[in-house]
C-alpha cells in the first residue's frame, strides 16, 4: 500500500491538467447532470479487523481487500477442491447486520495454482500471478458465488493490477479470466454486479486503457479506481478526469465510476502525515468525488493506522472520524444540483439541497483563511466538529477546513 512518493509525482503531472478541463471533468453548470438523492452508499469504509467497530460511524459499503482473517483466495482455497468459507461468512453476516453492502476483490492466487509461485509478493510467493490453469479460477469462481449467493452483491476483480506486487501477469490472461468471472458470477445471480479491476497511481490510467481495448469492458458493470493522490485534496478532480477520459474513449462512460480505495496516503514524508488538516482532507474528498460523478467511494481503512484509521479514547473519537461523521451528515439525504467549483481567489462552493426549500454550501479555501459574504438567505453556521452557530452580519470565516451554511436545520 506504500504508494505515497509514486502518487505525489502523478498528482503533481495532473495539477497542470488545465482548470477547464478539470471542470469538464467534473461537469460545468451546463453540462453537469444532478445524479440525485446521496445514498449512504456513498460513504463507503475498509475496516481491516472487521469484527471490532467501536467508532459511532455509519457506511453504507466496505470491501473485502486487506480485511481479515482468511478472505482471499489464497486463504479460503488451500489445496484443489478444499474450501473454507468460515471467515468469510462470519465477515458477510456481520455486515449483514450492519445494513453494509460488500465489495469482493480477487486476488492472491493460491501458491499451488500459481503460473509463477517462485514470485515474490507482499502477501506470499506466486500469489501476484494468475493461475497456470484457468479451470482452478473456474473452480474457486464457482465455488464462492455459489456459497454467497445474494451476500455478495459486487465483485471486483483484481486490486491494484498495474503494480507487478500485486499482478504480475499480463493484460491479455486478466481479461479473459475477467470473461470467465463475468459469465459465471451472471450464471449464479443475474442482479450481481462486477467490478473492473481498480488501478492506482499514475500508471492507472495507462492501464485501464490497455484492458479495455483488450475488451475488459464488455465482463463489467460498473468502472473503477484508486484515488490516491497527494495532500492537495482537490487534485482528486483531475485523478477522476483522467480515468473518465479513458473510460469514455472505449463506450463505457455510461457505467457507474466507483473509488474502491484511497485515503492521505499517509507515509512519513507526506504533509499530511501526523497532520490535522486530515479532517478537512476526508470531508473535501466525499464531496468532490460525488461532484465529479464517483457515486461510491471507499475508505481506506477505518482501522489503518497512518493509512487513514480513525482513533479514539475514553473521551471521544478523533477529528477524523468526527470529520467523516459531519460530511456525511451534511450530503447524504440531500441533492447537489451543481457541481463543486472555486472561484479566482480559490474559495471553493458545493451546493446541497433538500426537499421543503432547504438549502446549503458547503464553503473553505485551501489557500488562505478569508471573510466570505454570505448570501442572505443562509442563517446558520456548521463546522466539522459539529459547532451550529448563527450567521450574524451576512459574512462567516472559510478557510483550509469546510464549513456548512444552511438556511435552516435539515438534522
Amino acid at each position: 500500500m506504500n504508494l505515497a512518493r509514486t502518487l505525489k509525482r502523478f498528482c503533481l503531472f495532473l495539477s497542470l491538467v488545465s482548470v477547464s478541463l478539470v471542470l469538464s471533468s467534473c461537469g460545468t453548470t451546463s453540462a453537469y447532470k444532478d445524479p440525485g438523492v446521496i445514498p449512504q452508499s456513498l460513504f463507503g469504509m475498509t475496516v481491516l479487523d472487521f469484527e471490532n467497530v467501536s467508532a459511532p460511524l455509519q457506511y453504507g459499503t466496505t470491501r473485502t481487500w486487506d480485511s481479515f482473517p482468511m478472505l482471499d483466495w489464497a486463504d479460503i482455497n488451500s489445496a484443489p477442491g478444499v474450501y473454507d468459507f468460515h471467515h468469510l461468512d462470519n465477515f458477510l453476516k456481520t455486515n449483514q447486520e450492519r445494513n453494509v453492502d460488500v465489495i469482493y476483490t480477487f486476488g492472491r492466487t493460491p501458491l499451488w495454482a500459481s503460473a509463477q509461485p517462485n514470485t515474490p509478493g507482499p502477501y506470499g510467493s506466486g500469489q501476484c500471478a494468475p493461475p497456470a490453469d484457468l479451470k482452478n479460477w473456474d473452480n474457486y469462481v464457482t465455488a464462492i458465488a455459489v456459497h454467497a449467493g445474494t451476500r455478495i452483491a459486487y465483485w471486483e476483480l483484481w486490486n491494484e493490477p498495474e503494480d507487478p506486487k500485486y499482478y504480475c501477469g499480463d493484460i491479455k490472461t486478466l481479461v479473459t479470466m475477467a470473461q470467465h468471472a463475468y459469465r459465471i458470477i451472471k450464471s449464479v445471480n443475474p442482479a450481481a454486479q462486477v467490478i473492473t479491476p481498480s488501478a492506482a497511481a499514475e500508471g492507472g490510467p495507462a492501464w485501464l486503457d490497455t484492458y479495455l481495448s483488450q475488451g475488459g469492458g464488455n465482463y463489467a458493470d460498473i468502472m473503477s479506481f484508486h484515488g490516491y493522490c497527494n495532500s492537495e485534496a482537490e487534485s482528486i478532480n483531475s485523478v477522476v478526469f483522467q480515468y473518465r477520459k479513458v473510460i469514455s474513449a472505449h463506450g463505457q462512460g455510461n457505467k457507474p465510476l466507483w473509488d474502491t480505495e484511497a485515503d492521505w496516503a499517509g507515509d512519513p514524508d507526506d504533509v499530511l502525515y501526523e497532520s490535522t488538516s486530515k479532517a478537512a482532507f476526508i470531508a473535501k474528498y466525499y464531496l468532490l468525488q460525488w461532484s465529479s460523478g464517483v457515486s461510491r467511494f471507499v475508505w481506506y481503512a477505518y482501522d489503518g493506522g497512518s493509512w487513514g484509521g480513525f482513533s479514539g479514547t475514553a473521551t471521544g473519537w478523533d477529528a477524523d472520524a468526527t470529520a467523516y461523521n459531519s460530511v456525511q451528515q451534511w450530503m447524504q439525504g440531500a441533492s447537489m444540483p451543481s457541481p463543486c467549483v472555486h472561484d479566482p481567489g480559490n474559495t471553493w462552493t458545493c451546493p446541497l439541497t433538500r426537499p421543503g426549500g432547504y438549502q446549503a454550501l458547503v464553503l473553505w479555501n485551501s489557500s488562505t483563511t478569508l471573510s466570505y459574504k454570505t448570501p442572505e438567505q443562509y442563517t446558520e453556521v456548521r463546522d466539522l466538529a459539529g459547532k451550529l452557530s448563527s450567521l450574524s452580519g451576512g459574512r462567516v470565516p472559510v478557510g483550509n477546513s469546510p464549513v456548512l451554511i444552511e438556511t435552516g436545520k435539515a438534522f
